[in-house]
C-alpha cells in the first residue's frame, strides 16, 4: 500500500476534518496528514519536515489570492501543490495552474475519488517534471561540453544557441551570433552556403540532412573545413534545428597525404607493370623481334605521369618505331640502347606539356630510371644470339647488387609465407646464416604481428601489387630491430613477394636527436620566437619569456620601440629575404633593450613560407660598454692632440747650432725647443765656458732665465 505524507494549509477546521475523512476512507493508499492554520505556520512546518504533497487554501488569515500560492511555490520547488479553495473562478484556476499548481479543486465538489486522484496525479506530474528538468540539465551539460560543435537554429534560420566547441570553430562568441540568420552573415563560403541552405530547407520539411562537408569562414578570416549534420527537433514544443559540426581539418590533411601516397604508389605500380610487360615480351620466343619492339614503344607512354600527352620513339640498328603522336617539339628525354657497352640505338619519350613554369623538367626521376631500365632491357634482348649469356650476366649482376647492398633483400612465397631467398645483408641484420634463414616463415621474424595479421597483410599486398610500411623484426637472439619494408607482388606459377628491408634504427635515433634539439632550442640563452605567415606569434622559448614576457599575437604592436621597424622586418621576410641588424625592443618590464635580431622564414619543399623565426640576443650591456669605450677613446684622442711632440730629422747648423724650421727660418736652439715642446730653459755657464769667458774669476755668475727669440 502506498503511503503519502500530506500538509494541508487551511484555517477552516471543518474543511480540515472533511479532507481528513475523505482520505481516511481510501483503501488503496495510506495518508498521513498534518494541518497548518496560516501561511506562516505552513511555511514553518515545511521547513521542519518532508511532505509528498501540499494542499493549499488560497485565502488564509495572513495571505490571500494567488500571492499565497506564489509564496509556497517559491519555498518548495520539488513538492507538488494542489489548490483547494472555495472560489469557483475559472480565471483564478487557470492562473494558479499557469503559475505552477498541479491541480485546482473547489470545496464542495470534492469527493474521495477525485481528491485521491488529484493527489496521485499531482505527485506523478511533479515527478515527471523533475525528471524532465534533470534530463534538460543533462542535455545542457552534454551540449556544452561535446567535442563537436553543436548549434540550434530557429525556423527562420536565426542562431538560438551554440556550445563551446562551436564557438572555438567559428572564432565567435555565442552572443555575437544569437538572433542572426546564418545566411545573412559571412560565416560560410558561397559554395558552402548553398549546401547549408539545402540542409535548412530539408530540415524545415521535417527531414534530417547530411553529413556534408562545408568550409567555415572564421572570425579571423581563416578557413576551417567542417562536416555538418542537421536534424529537425522539438524543444519545449518549439520547432528548432539541431546542427552538429565536426572539425575535419586533420582528416583532410590525412586524406591529402593518403591521396599523395596512393598516387606515388600507383606511379610505381605502373612502372613495375611496364617493366614486367617489357620483360614478358622480351622473353617471348614465338613473337618476332620487330613486333616486340613495336609493342614496347606503344605501351611505354602509359607508364608515365601524363600518358595522354606522352609519345615514344625507338631507333635501333637502322630501324625506327614510334607512336603515331610522336613529336620532337615537346619536352624530351632519352636513354641509350646499348649492347656490350656499344650504343646501338636510342629510346626517346616526348611530352607535349613541356617544362614547368619554374623551368624544371616535367619528367620525374623515377621515370628517368624507368626509361633507362627499358632501354637497358631492350639492349639485352636485341642481342639475340647471346640472350642466354646476357640473361645469366644480368642475374649475376643482380645477385652482386643484392649481396653488396647494405639493405636487406629476401623473397617470400606468397602462398605459404616461407622465405625462399635472402641476401647476406638481411641474414646479418637478423643474425642468421643463409641456411637457417631459408627455414623460416614471416611469422618467425615478425616481432609484433600474429599469424592471422600476416596472412591478411599478404592478401592485401597481392591485391594492391605492392606496399611500403614500417614494422619490427625479431633477431635470432630475440631482440627487436626497427625496419622499413618495401614489398612488391610478382605473379607467376609460384607467386612471390619481393621484399627490401632497411634497418631504420639510426633514423629512430635521429628522431630522438631531433627531440633533444628541440629541448636545446627551448633552453637556448638566445630569445627565440616564431610567428605564422600571417604575423600571429605562436611560439617562444624560455629565454624569450624571461626577456619579453607575453607579447600577444602581433609583436610589432607590443615589443618594437619603433613599430615601423617591426613591420619592415616582417615585410622583408615575407618577400623571401632575411633580416639581420640591431634594433630596440621593450623588455617585459618596459625597459628599452638593444637587441641583435636575426630573422628568417622557414619554407616547405614548394617554397611556401610555413613560419617566421626570430633570434634575439640582448646586447644592451655590450652597447653600453662600447659607448663607454668610444667615449674613452675620444677623450684620449683629445688629450693627445694637446701634447706637443718633437720627432723626425731636425736640420741644425754644425757651427752655431741654430735649427731651421719648416718655414726656412733659422732659430736659436732654445726658441725652437720651446715652440715644439713644453720645455723651459734656465741659463748658466758650464765650467769650461766659465774658464774661457771669465779666466780671472773663481765664482760662477748667477743663473738667469732668458727667453730667446727666433732669428733668421
Amino acid at each position: 500500500m502506498e503511503k503519502y505524507h500530506i500538509l494541508f494549509i487551511d484555517d477552516n477546521p471543518g474543511d480540515q476534518r472533511l479532507i481528513h475523512e475523505i482520505l481516511k476512507e481510501d483503501r488503496e493508499a495510506s495518508f498521513e496528514i498534518e494541518f497548518a492554520n496560516s501561511l506562516g505556520s505552513g511555511i514553518e512546518t515545511l521547513g521542519e519536515k518532508l511532505f509528498d504533497v501540499v494542499l493549499l487554501d488560497l485565502n488564509l488569515p495572513d495571505s490571500s489570492g494567488i500571492e499565497t500560492l506564489m509564496q509556497i511555490l517559491g519555498l518548495v520547488t520539488e513538492i507538488p501543490v494542489v489548490v483547494i479553495t472555495g472560489q469557483d473562478d475559472e480565471d483564478l484556476a487557470d492562473e494558479a495552474l499557469r503559475r505552477g499548481a498541479q491541480d485546482y479543486q473547489v470545496k464542495g465538489r470534492i469527493s474521495g475519488s477525485t481528491m485521491v486522484r488529484a493527489i496521485r496525479y499531482a505527485i506523478g506530474r511533479n515527478k515527471i517534471e523533475r525528471e524532465l528538468r534533470k534530463s534538460e540539465e543533462r542535455f545542457r551539460t552534454l551540449f556544452e561540453h561535446a567535442p563537436d560543435g553543436y548549434y540550434l537554429l530557429g525556423s527562420s534560420g536565426e542562431f538560438i544557441d551554440g556550445n563551446k566547441a562551436a564557438e572555438e570553430m567559428a572564432g565567435y562568441k555565442k552572443e555575437e551570433l544569437l538572433g542572426k540568420k546564418f545566411f545573412e552573415i559571412d560565416l560560410l563560403t558561397p559554395e558552402s552556403l548553398e549546401k547549408a541552405v539545402r540542409h535548412f530547407q530539408n530540415n524545415i520539411a521535417g527531414r534530417a540532412a547530411g553529413p556534408d562537408e562545408v568550409t567555415l569562414v572564421r572570425k579571423d578570416g581563416t578557413f576551417l573545413p567542417v562536416e555538418i549534420r542537421t536534424h529537425p527537433i522539438k524543444i519545449r514544443d518549439q520547432d528548432v534545428i539541431l546542427g552538429v559540426a565536426r572539425d575535419v581539418s586533420e582528416r583532410k590533411k590525412a586524406e591529402e597525404e593518403i591521396k599523395r601516397m596512393n598516387y606515388q604508389l600507383e606511379e610505381r605500380v605502373k612502372e613495375l607493370g611496364c617493366l614486367y610487360r617489357v620483360s614478358t615480351l622480351l622473353s617471348s620466343v614465338d613473337i618476332p623481334m620487330t613486333e616486340i619492339l613495336k609493342c614496347i614503344v606503344e605501351f611505354v607512354p602509359s607508364a608515365f605521369r601524363c600518358p595522354e600527352d606522352t609519345s615514344a620513339r625507338l631507333t635501333v640498328e637502322g630501324m625506327e618505331f614510334s607512336t603515331d603522336n610522336f613529336k620532337e617539339s615537346g619536352e624530351c628525354m632519352s636513354a641509350a640502347v646499348s649492347k656490350k657497352n656499344d650504343e646501338i640505338g636510342l629510346l626517346e619519350v616526348s611530352c607535349e606539356r613541356g617544362k614547368s613554369e619554374g623551368g624544371e623538367t616535367i619528367f620525374q626521376e623515377e621515370e628517368r630510371k624507368l626509361l633507362d631500365a627499358v632501354a637497358k632491357k631492350l639492349g639485352v634482348a636485341i642481342e639475340l644470339k647471346n640472350a642466354e649469356e646476357a640473361l645469366k650476366e644480368s642475374e649475376s649482376r643482380l645477385q652482386r647488387i643484392l649481396s653488396t647492398t647494405p639493405d636487406g633483400f629476401f623473397v617470400v612465397n606468397a602462398q605459404n609465407a616461407r622465405i625462399t631467398k635472402a641476401n647476406s645483408a638481411f641474414c646479418d641484420m637478423l643474425g642468421y646464416n643463409e641456411a637457417e634463414m631459408l627455414t623460416l616463415r614471416i611469422s618467425d621474424i615478425e616481432y609484433k604481428k600474429t599469424h592471422e595479421e600476416i596472412s591478411r597483410h599478404i592478401e592485401t599486398i597481392m591485391r594492391q601489387g605492392s606496399d611500403r610500411f614500417e614494422t619490427v623484426h625479431r633477431r635470432k637472439d630475440g631482440s627487436p630491430v626497427d625496419v622499413e619494408v618495401s614489398v612488391s607482388f610478382l605473379e607467376g606459377k609460384e607467386p612471390d613477394l619481393v621484399v627490401f628491408v632497411r634497418d631504420i634504427t639510426e633514423r629512430k635515433r635521429a628522431e630522438e636527436a631531433l627531440r633533444v634539439f628541440r629541448k636545446a632550442l627551448e633552453n637556448s640563452t638566445d630569445a627565440i620566437g616564431m610567428s605564422t605567415p600571417q604575423g600571429r606569434h605562436y611560439y617562444q622559448n624560455k629565454a624569450f619569456d624571461q626577456l619579453f614576457g607575453d607579447i600577444g599575437e602581433h609583436p610589432p604592436d607590443t615589443v618594437y620601440v619603433e613599430k615601423k621597424v617591426g613591420e619592415e622586418v616582417f615585410q622583408r621576410i615575407m618577400s623571401g629575404g632575411q633580416w639581420k641588424g640591431e634594433i630596440q625592443m621593450y623588455a617585459k618590464d618596459k625597459r628599452i633593450l638593444d637587441i641583435d635580431l636575426r630573422a628568417y622564414a622557414n619554407m616547405n619543399e614548394d617554397g611556401n613560407i610555413m613560419s617566421i623565426v626570430g633570434i634575439h640576443t640582448d646586447i644592451t650591456e655590450r652597447k653600453r660598454s662600447e659607448a663607454e669605450r668610444e667615449q674613452l677613446i675620444r677623450d684620449l684622442q683629445r688629450a693627445m692632440t694637446e701634447i706637443k711632440t718633437l720627432g723626425g730629422l731636425v736640420p741644425i747648423c754644425s757651427s752655431c747650432k741654430k735649427i731651421r724650421d719648416d718655414g726656412g727660418y733659422w732659430n736659436q736652439l732654445e726658441a725652437y725647443l720651446q715652440q715644439h715642446s713644453y720645455a723651459e730653459f734656465t741659463h748658466s755657464i758650464c765650467p769650461e765656458c766659465e774658464k774661457k769667458l771669465y779666466p780671472d774669476e773663481d765664482d760662477s755668475p748667477a743663473e738667469e732665465t732668458v727667453e730667446e727669440s727666433g732669428e733668421r
